[in-house]
């Protein structure tokens, strides 16, 4: 289920609510409630297909109408259709709006009496989450049961799910239907928060205490859901544009692929060796770049994995050796891709990391030193995974930061220069991350950007040129949307301003001059995404232009020249945005 140039998105569907008895017995005759049972996905629209019938066996008793409404039924309308009376599902469509955060709650209300089902009565409903895992969480069989002489229930349930190895779970319940989505009205012990194993016969246990409800209460009502912990903002790994050693990448909104610049390897895709000074259309129906020292990569559309250019490692993936002057298919139900100096690394549709090529300092992370020429498998329950030199960088579903390779400069963060040839946990609570010549970066939860490792040029922005072991605090109020650095920093701040530090002999930070910069400086506004090069820089504003600065030997800038620029110039516009 990729979408566009964007991630993936997992929906979640959690369980029917059952009416039961003042002592909280079995559930009550089917047909109480509605159910989404069916849900496909629109690629190319970004839109969801949602099926809705009322409970098991019922039927629409009436003519009249149902809504979608986000986060509860008291919420605002996004979709809504007709129905005739006697039909048994309904399908109705929501255009999905990444924007709006990083997870949505639809609910569905009826505008007619269902089966004598009242009008507010709605099903556990839908709720969408975003990152690269393809997998359906589903409560099934909720069941309670009053703790005999306590006031304590039991609330039994299955939960299944293909991928991850543990959800977090929570319960909601009211008396007589007052079941609202954000606010639950009971507390709940147990197993909320908690990391719950898929399977049969789960339980949370709530106790009531004084809000047991009263005698003569008609019915209790319960809620399971299911979701996974990680649910990174929308737009923060679709990599629009990238830059190498020498060369730059970029996507147009139509999903075509540009490519400029040093073109001995076959890094452009072009089927030449002909460095270009302007951008070249090298494919279509792409979703995301990736390039390396002398190498390229791209997801496209559809899932395929392809690559291009320098291959003497086996960075390219395919088996060989050989470099490739056009794209090659490498692998497929890819989400992400990320190229290093000489190594590369993806994430599958199932959470998986996969790696490839150089492998003398571990980077690969598969505990060996041996360069892979094929993919290998490294981990699972993986988000999203970014290649340095000759260490590698990702985030696991449960934000836990993970690093392989060479430590000898402290970009691990770990406080020692000890290397790992297998992946070693080294901070948690992270969104974004960028693993750079000999030191890396990521974003915390809430906008601190950390740095660690080599800072010779100043490019851990602390103000200083001492090399750090643990990770230092840099900015506040830091995007998670884009991150990039080689032996300069870039990031964007959550007001779209762009920030630079580091190395500048080559006016790669765009500032005028050729000054590294110790401390970040503030070089353009309204950005939307950026990429470093090793000694030029790109970003794509708001309004789909795409700048570059810095060196221009090779034409990697693609405005036509080999004249370096210390203030970025606009090579094109109509880039795509990350979504």
């Amino acid at each position: 289920m990729l979408l566009g140039a964007e991630l993936l998105f997992a929906v979640d569907a959690s369980a029917q609510l059952y009416q039961t008895d003042p002592v909280l017995g079995a559930p009550a005759t089917e047909g109480s409630g509605y159910v989404f049972d069916a849900v496909s996905v629109n690629d190319a629209e970004r839109s969801i297909q949602f099926r809705v019938r009322p409970g098991v066996g019922a039927t629409f008793a009436e003519s009249g109408a149902l809504e979608i409404r986000e986060a509860s039924v008291s919420g605002p309308v996004v979709t809504s259709m007709a129905h005739a009376a006697g039909v048994a599902s309904l399908s109705l469509t929501v255009n999905l709006d990444f924007t709006s955060g990083s997870k949505t709650y639809y609910a569905v209300k009826s505008l007619a009496d269902v089966d004598g089902i009242n009008d507010d009565e709605w099903a556990g409903g839908i709720r969408v989450s975003y990152g690269p895992d393809a997998s359906v969480p589903v409560v099934r069989n909720v069941r309670a049961s009053q703790d005999e002489g306590k006031r304590t229930v039991t609330v039994r349930y299955d939960l299944i799910d293909g991928d991850s190895e543990t959800l977090e779970v929570t319960l909601e319940a009211s008396a007589d239907g007052g079941v609202t989505w954000d606010v639950p009205v009971v507390t709940v012990e147990g197993h909320v928060g908690d990391a719950v194993r898929p399977g049969a016969n789960r339980s949370i246990v709530w106790n009531a205490g004084v809000d047991w409800p009263n005698q003569n209460t008609d019915q209790m009502r319960f809620r399971v859901l299911a979701t996974e912990y990680f649910l990174p903002l929308p737009g923060a790994f679709a990599a629009t544009i990238a830059a190498g050693w020498a060369h730059s990448l970029f996507l147009g909104n139509d999903g075509t692929l540009w490519a400029m610049g040093y073109n001995y390897y076959g890094q452009l895709g072009d089927g030449t060796m002909t460095d270009r000074r302007r951008p070249v259309q090298v494919a279509q129906s792409v979703a995301k770049v990736a390039a390396g020292y002398y190498h390229s990569l791209f997801v496209k559309t559809d899932g395929t994995l392809w690559a291009m250019g320098y291959n003497r490692d086996g960075q390219l993936g395919d088996g060989t050796t050989e470099s490739r002057y056009s794209p090659v298919q490498v692998d497929s139900g890819v989400a992400q891709a990320t190229a290093g100096e000489a190594h590369s690394l993806y994430v599958k549709m199932d959470g998986t990391l996969w790696a490839m090529g150089y492998n003398h300092r571990g980077q690969l992370g598969d505990d060996t030193t041996t360069d892979r020429y094929s993919p290998v498998q490294i981990d699972s329950g993986v988000r999203v995974a970014s290649a340095g030199e000759d260490h590698s960088l990702y985030i696991k579903q449960d934000r836990t930061l993970w690093a392989t390779g060479s430590n000898s400069l402290g970009q691990f963060g770990d406080g020692t220069s000890n290397g790992s040839l297998s992946p070693v946990q080294v901070a948690s609570e992270v969104v974004q991350l960028a693993a750079a010549g000999g030191h890396s970066l990521f974003v915390k939860e809430g906008g601190t950007l950390c740095a660690m490792g080599l800072n010779g040029y100043g490019q851990l922005g602390d103000g200083t040129t001492e090399r750090r072991y643990s990770p230092v605090e840099v900015a506040s109020g830091v995007a998670p949307v884009s991150l990039d650095a080689k032996y300069h920093s870039l990031y964007l701040k959550t007001d779209e301003t762009l920030w630079a530090m580091g190395w500048n002999r080559h006016g790669q930070l765009g500032d005028g001059t050729t000054t590294d910069r110790h401390s970040p400086v503030q070089i353009a506004q309204s950005v939307a995404k950026v990429a470093a090069g090793y000694h030029h820089s790109l970003y794509v504003k708001t309004d789909g232009t795409l700048w570059a600065m810095g060196l221009n030997d090779w034409g990697q800038l693609g405005d036509g020249t080999r004249t370096f620029r210390p203030r970025a110039v606009q090579v094109a516009s109509g880039v795509a945005l990350p979504n």
